[in-house]
């Protein structure tokens, strides 16, 4: 049997010293004073936020030197999020709070003041001194607020707050976010910035990383049509949620009559409208009043001297709400041609005559930046105008009328050749526009060869042409040509 092999041992051998133990640690003293508050919760920005750097890098550089920042924006166009950014890059404290319609603005400055281990203002404290403690509290700790969904607020209250923490901010500072143009009251300056949909290279890369995160997912050049650019509905389009509501419509909704009667006529005038003219539309202070509200719900910009420019991506929710407040688009047009004719000129009667008032009105200019633009056909009709009309879905010009009602897929690429006269439409736009999908060249080239075939023949004689530029294709226009675009 084997025997284990041991090391032989002194049998008188000390035992081996033991090792000391490590002293106890003294428990720590108590507290003493107030309890060091938690960080109040603060929303991140989301980890896919692209296209913002700039809008970023303004709204920070402001906030070095003013006490406040005010971001404007639709709902889902991502100025919460950018707000969000702002309190991310921030090197001191952040709090965050989103006002409610229904919440006081004395529990707001003591949820604030609480998060900030500051005195709670007292309850009989006005909204001015209300305002005025909070902005105490955050210069003290030299603390960014957000504060979400201003308009919310009552406009007393709305206007006191702002007021008081414009005037009296020192070393903290402001980030406001709403849905429509806040006053200014008070003597004090602030960054204002609207916040609009992102530009397509942006969006096409939020859209890819949603690939990359979800899973591919094709209809970009779609969603990003119907989403008008707002990277919230860009999100629930990729998730597969139907896009049934236009970014707009809320604050289209949200219009009189006459504001709506107006931003109806610059929807179809395509150009901005000056003062004057807006005062032939409507009668008395009634113009000035609803040109005022369109600004104040980010439809339009109005320049120094009263002219209105419509945001493009309104149009198609102002000709969906048209209907809403009684008036037709028939009714419009004859309105706009009048106001655009001479003062002394009679107004214009019967459809012909105020299709040709508006054509000669709206004459798109000439592109000189552009020599390689194709030349108009030279059938184009003398002495009267082209109208696309995509709202009756049919095209007027060279005393014919063509109907497009149904004929699905002409109307589809003409439409979208049409939004860029003169200039190259990619075969990828096409294919999104007409038929929702990724452009595939093996499975649509000869798809579109064939249909730009027949939008070729069916187009003989209204002085309108498809050419063939770079790859794309080009829709030249005779001089006098209107596009009415369509109403959803």
């Amino acid at each position: 049997m084997a025997v284990p092999f041991l090391l032989p041992t002194a049998p008188d051998s000390p035992p081996a010293p033991r090792r000391p133990s490590a002293p106890a640690r003294p428990a720590p003293p108590p507290p003493s004073g107030p309890p060091a508050p938690l960080r109040p919760f603060v929303p991140a920005p989301p980890a896919l936020f692209v296209g913002r750097d700039r809008e970023i890098s303004r709204t920070l550089r402001a906030l070095r030197r003013l006490p406040m920042a005010v971001l404007y924006g639709v709902a889902g166009a991502g100025k919460s999020a950018l707000a969000y950014a702002c309190g991310a890059a921030w090197p001191g404290p952040v709090l965050y709070a989103r006002a409610a319609d229904d919440r006081p603005l004395a529990s707001l400055v003591d949820e604030l003041c609480d998060a900030l281990c500051a005195p709670r203002p007292r309850r009989e404290l006005d909204d001015e001194s209300l305002g005025a403690e909070l902005a105490s509290a955050l210069d003290e700790r030299g603390a960014l607020l957000l504060l979400d969904d201003a308009d919310r607020l009552t406009p007393p209250a709305r206007g006191a707050l702002l007021r008081a923490l414009g005037e009296r901010l020192r070393h903290g500072r402001v980030v406001v976010s709403s849905r429509v143009r806040l006053h200014a009251e008070g003597h004090y300056d602030r960054f204002e910035l609207v916040v609009r949909g992102l530009d397509e290279a942006s969006a096409r890369r939020l859209w890819q990383g949603l690939d990359r995160l979800r899973g591919p997912r094709a209809g970009f050049e779609t969603a990003y049509r119907l989403a008008k650019g707002c990277p919230a509905a860009l999100r629930r389009a990729h998730a597969g949620d139907p896009l049934d509501v236009d970014p707009y419509a809320p604050a289209v909704g949200a219009l009189e009559p006459d504001a709506r009667f107006i931003a109806a006529a610059l929807a179809l005038a395509g150009k901005p409208l000056g003062a004057a003219t807006l005062r032939r539309l409507l009668p008395g202070d009634r113009a000035d009043q609803a040109r005022r509200e369109l600004a104040e719900h980010l439809l339009v910009e109005v320049d120094g001297t009263g002219a209105c420019a419509l945001h493009e991506p309104a149009r198609d929710a102002i000709f969906a709400g048209l209907g809403r407040c009684g008036l037709s688009l028939d009714e419009v047009r004859l309105a706009l041609a009048a106001a655009l004719a001479a003062p002394d000129a009679p107004a214009p009667r019967g459809r012909r005559a105020v299709t040709s008032a508006l054509s000669s009105a709206l004459a798109p200019p000439t592109l000189p930046d552009m020599p390689d633009a194709p030349a108009a056909s030279p059938d184009a009709p003398a002495g009267d105008a082209a109208v696309l009309d995509a709202c009756r879905h049919e095209l007027r010009a060279g005393g014919r009328t063509l109907r497009l009602a149904e004929r699905p897929v002409l109307r589809g690429l003409l439409y979208a050749l049409a939004s860029s006269p003169n200039a190259v439409v990619s075969k990828e736009a096409l294919v999104g526009a007409v038929w929702s999908v990724r452009y595939h060249p093996l499975r649509h080239d000869n798809a579109l060869f064939v249909n730009i075939r027949r939008l070729r023949e069916a187009l003989s004689g209204t002085g309108l042409a498809v050419h063939n530029r770079d790859g794309g294709y080009a829709l030249s226009v005779p001089a006098r040509f209107v596009h009415l675009a369509p109403s959803r």
